[in-house]
């Protein structure tokens, strides 16, 4: 009676859902997984499940689920499992082991659950940040150009500003007065500040494109 409630629950379950024995052999698969693969009970014995993963995934599927067989652990995997059209869908599987009352492990309850749409709206996301980060690389290089090409720009009038204000300290000092000395002196002294900030968005820009070394340093000495 027992027997016969777990099949119906197994065989009623949305998952694939199978059983092994203690050492990972599968020997029972419930409805749902013959319905989505289309093989027999005969094909699944004779083959298991090697001809229904994705040749890409086998070999690493299967030497996980040994591993955590022999060590006793739940099992997690996500990988392709074929149906009956030839098309591959993506599965979470996961198995636990069933145990006697001295601890033993006497088989292990599995089941795949269909992942499919999740894993492609991942994969979606992952390509739309890798556009928009491509994106957002290619605005931040246009701006780091755009930067450099202005402060160089901008230092010709600023030269010229400077230069004409020197000229009138030196040439025509006599002729002013200490007002107009002062403004002269503050129009160098601002534009001589606003040189260095320019120099400091140059310099910037270069370290911008020519990335950062890193190495090691000791803080103590410094």
């Amino acid at each position: 009676e027992n027997e016969r409630r777990f099949r119906t629950l197994g065989d009623n379950i949305a998952h694939l859902a199978w059983m092994a024995s203690a050492d990972g052999n599968i020997f029972w698969y419930n409805r749902r997984w013959f319905e989505y693969t289309g093989a027999t009970a005969e094909e699944m014995q004779a083959s298991g499940w090697d001809d229904f993963q994705h040749p890409d995934h086998l070999n690493r599927v299967k030497a996980k689920w040994i591993n955590d067989i022999k060590r006793g652990e739940n099992w997690e995997d996500t990988f392709p499992i074929k149906a009956k059209d030839g098309a591959y869908r993506w599965f979470l599987s996961r198995a636990f082991p069933i145990r006697d009352s001295d601890g033993q492990i006497v088989s292990w309850f599995g089941t795949n659950t269909d992942i499919t749409e999740q894993k492609l709206s991942e994969e979606e996301l992952e390509r739309v940040v890798h556009e928009r980060t491509a994106r957002l690389r290619e605005t931040i290089g246009e701006l780091e150009a755009f930067s450099y090409s202005v402060s160089h720009d901008m230092r010709a009038p600023l030269r010229a500003m400077q230069g004409y204000a020197k000229v009138l300290l030196e040439d025509y000092a006599p002729t002013l007065d200490n007002n107009a000395k002062k403004y002269l002196d503050r129009i160098q002294r601002a534009s001589n500040r606003l040189d260095l900030l320019i120099q400091d968005v140059l310099a910037y820009s270069r370290v911008a494109k020519g990335g950062i070394a890193l190495h090691f340093l000791d803080l103590q000495r410094l």
